[in-house]
């Protein structure tokens, strides 16, 4: 009797730890920004990036991307490499609305492109999406 108690529970433990096996794979997001190389480079590519200007920051960029409705990078960043990348971005069409102060650009193309930049610790975060 005490056996079959036992093989019995451990049936319900080998059930119960697979049905969370199963369920967290369903709900796992994949991280863009964890992917190598190789796995991105498979991905379709998100356009709003194409809309910014090539640039080579002060170290390794992280990016991120909603596909269709966002694309974010971060990547250390020097004060004068912001400003570069500032005149950068005007001359690549982002001088519509233009809000902008120190550590801090915000712009939109003609075609209804934005982007905000900041510059925080040495650091760029910016974000592209479509505003119309």
């Amino acid at each position: 009797m005490k056996r079959l108690l036992v093989l019995l529970l451990v049936l319900v433990l080998a059930a119960s730890a697979a049905g969370c096996s199963v369920k967290e794979k369903k709900t796992q997001v994949p991280d863009a920004s964890a992917q190598s190389g190789a796995v991105a480079g498979t991905r379709i590519p998100n356009s709003f990036k194409e809309t910014l200007p090539k640039f080579t920051f002060d170290g390794e960029i992280s990016e991120q991307y909603s596909e269709g409705l966002r694309y974010t990078f971060s990547a250390p960043c020097s004060e004068k490499t912001f400003q570069k990348y500032v005149k950068a971005l005007e001359k690549a069409g982002y001088k519509e609305k233009v809000t902008s102060g120190t550590g801090y650009y915000a712009a939109t193309l003609k075609s209804g492109m934005r982007i905000e930049a900041v510059l925080k610790d040495g650091r760029i975060t910016a974000s592209v999406w479509r505003v119309n």
